[in-house]
Order: C-alpha cells, then sequence, then structure tokens
C-alpha cells in the first residue's frame, strides 16, 4: 500500500497539475499529457479561435514583421558604409576589407543603439554584488563564480578598447601614413587582423 501511494505521489511531483474552470485540480504524468487532455476537452469555439490565431493572426503579425524589417529596422542587413571612421560610404571593396568593416559595424550597432557597454557593466556589477543571486544553483567548488565575474568585466574593458581603436585610434594611425610617419601597409593590415581577432573573442557578451 505505501509503496502503492510512494509511486502515486511521485508521479505527482514530478507531472504537471492542471486548475480546470470549476476549480477541481486534476494531475498529469507530462506536459504532454495535460496538453492532449487540454485538446480533447476543447469547445467548438475554442478550435475556431485557436485555428484564427495560429493561421490567420499569426500570419498577419508575420506579414507585419516582415515589412518592419525591409523597411525600417532591416536587422539582417550590415551597413559597411554607415558612420564608418575610415571614409568609407560605398563601392567596391574586396572581401577581407569588407570582413572588418562589416564586423565593426555590427559592434557599433551593438553598443550604440543596444547600449551594450551598459548592459555588460549592470551584469558585472550584479554578478559581483550578488553572486548568488545571479548564479542561483550554480556550485562553485573552484571559484567558477568570481572567474565568470572577472571575465565579464575583462569582455567589458575589451569592447571598450576595440571601440575606442575603431572611432579614434585607427583615424589617427591612417592620418599618420598619410604624412608619411613610417607606418607601413603591412603594419596596418596585421593590426587589423589583430583587432578583428580581439573582437571575435568577446563574441559571446555582445547580446542584450
Amino acid at each position: 500500500m505505501d509503496k502503492e501511494n510512494n509511486e502515486k505521489d511521485e508521479k505527482t511531483e514530478n507531472g504537471v497539475t492542471v486548475m480546470k474552470k470549476n476549480g477541481a485540480l486534476k494531475s498529469f504524468n507530462s506536459l504532454e499529457e495535460a496538453l492532449a487532455d487540454y485538446a480533447a476537452n476543447m469547445t467548438t469555439w475554442q478550435r475556431v479561435s485557436s485555428w484564427i490565431r495560429s493561421r490567420i493572426i499569426g500570419r498577419v503579425r508575420h506579414v507585419g514583421y516582415w515589412l518592419r524589417c525591409h523597411l525600417w529596422d532591416r536587422y539582417h542587413l550590415v551597413d559597411c558604409g554607415y558612420e564608418n571612421p575610415t571614409g568609407y560610404r560605398w563601392g567596391w571593396n574586396d572581401v577581407d576589407t569588407l570582413m572588418l568593416y562589416a564586423a565593426f559595424e555590427l559592434l557599433r550597432r551593438f553598443i550604440e543603439n543596444e547600449d551594450g557597454l551598459e548592459e555588460l557593466r549592470y551584469q558585472h556589477m550584479a554578478a559581483r554584488e550578488t553572486p548568488d543571486e545571479w548564479f542561483s544553483g550554480a556550485k562553485d567548488p573552484a571559484g567558477e563564480k568570481q572567474a565568470s565575474i572577472d571575465e565579464r568585466l575583462h569582455a567589458y574593458n575589451e569592447i571598450k578598447d576595440l571601440w575606442q581603436w575603431w572611432t579614434k585610434d585607427r583615424t589617427l594611425r591612417h592620418a599618420s601614413i598619410a604624412s608619411d610617419s613610417g607606418w607601413n601597409t603591412d603594419e596596418l593590415y596585421d593590426q587589423d587582423t589583430e583587432m578583428l581577432c580581439r573582437l571575435a573573442r568577446v563574441r559571446g557578451y555582445l547580446w542584450t
């Protein structure tokens, strides 16, 4: 008897409990079972309204989102000439150059449009001040929480330095080329590549 009760309790604990319209509680062994029961007991109006939401309203929203993305926000496009500090605005460029421009245009979008640096600063401060809440449920036998906090701070400083280089230092560097101050194109290209690699290494923090 106790075994049967224990098995019943275990199923209830690991399953899903749903409140019916009449206030009664009904337990299921899984979410799939609960959804199947809901579908089996749907009224005709519920079925019609569900079909309208999924087939008509859903498609209208999709069309609206398509128009928004193609006419206004254009999330799927990267304009390599938008506020490019090198002076490039449009026209032919080799792929190796466009790769650099596109990567740093995405960095500009992260910092200016999404306020990404402020978000990273907030995350670092929140993780440092309330680590138990920030890393809820995480075990920390070897200082993994502190390591994560340090990595977040490093990413913040790295992204900030890269933005400084792209918007100011690189422009000054190119100005020095024009005045024949001793830089050669190989050194410039190698530095561009180094900065592009540094940006790729902090890619995992470029989200909000």
